[in-house]
């Protein structure tokens, strides 16, 4: 019998200068926040080409500021809590220490909701700009609505960022370059890469990570594989 261990994830999402930037800037900021940031393979490093960077960060913040924290039975919310109260401490202690580590400059979010909502496991959509990729916001998982934004100066950059991680889970990329989003999807190392979206996990594909982000595959014939064992029989024919 095998064994598959799906784990963590520190996805990055590139986006390059070329994509359908507000398409990308929503895409960046929903699946960041989505969950309330409790997902493995959310992404939460944002990788923007320089020439780009002011632009996308503007749009992700609008987007950001306008989603409504509250019941997740109301219809009209759009992030809820997270799960407990240990993991609301835990997550605004990864956000304070950001803060006085200048791990990166906040540009929204940063603290729990008051309000009607402060006695709740409530946290704002975080978003830190000009992340330093070695600092521990940039490096660890965090598991809540803190989205990282990352400058790069071209596709060689971008690569290596994205691949400069213990994690290998998912990986997203924006460009309206079909040549660079296969070079760049070769190049990054995940168990999954998305071109400008997300369709999803489905049973059909095998998903799982590389590196510390697990082994073995679940789902498609991959994942029934891991739970098979082969045997070779030899027989001489002579």
């Amino acid at each position: 019998m095998g064994l598959t261990l799906e784990l963590g994830g520190k996805s990055a999402n590139i986006v390059f200068a070329d994509a359908d930037l507000q398409a990308a800037a929503r895409f960046s900021a929903f699946l960041a926040m989505g969950h309330s940031g409790q997902g493995c393979l959310l992404l939460t490093r944002l990788l923007v080409e320089d020439s780009i960077y002011d632009q996308v960060v503007g749009m992700v913040l609008a987007m950001t500021q306008m989603m409504k924290v509250g019941d997740p039975f109301d219809e009209g919310t759009t992030m809820g809590p997270v799960i407990s109260a240990q993991s609301c401490e835990r997550i605004l202690g990864v956000i304070e220490r950001a803060k006085s580590e200048g791990a990166g400059t906040l540009l929204t979010g940063g603290g729990r909701v008051g309000g009607d909502l402060k006695g709740g496991y409530f946290i704002e959509p975080t978003v830190f700009g000009d992340v330093d990729h070695a600092s521990d916001l940039a490096q660890n998982e965090v598991f809540g609505p803190v989205l990282s934004i990352i400058r790069f100066r071209d596709e060689a950059e971008a690569i290596a960022l994205a691949n400069d991680t213990i994690y290998g889970l998912a990986a997203y990329l924006h460009t309206n370059d079909l040549r660079r989003a296969h070079r760049v999807a070769v190049s990054l190392e995940a168990g999954m890469v998305n071109v400008n979206g997300f369709t999803g996990v489905h049973a059909s594909a095998p998903f799982g990570g590389v590196k510390q982000s697990g082994f073995g595959r679940m789902g498609g014939r991959s994942g029934l594989e891991d739970f098979m064992r082969p045997k070779n029989v030899y027989i001489p024919l002579t």
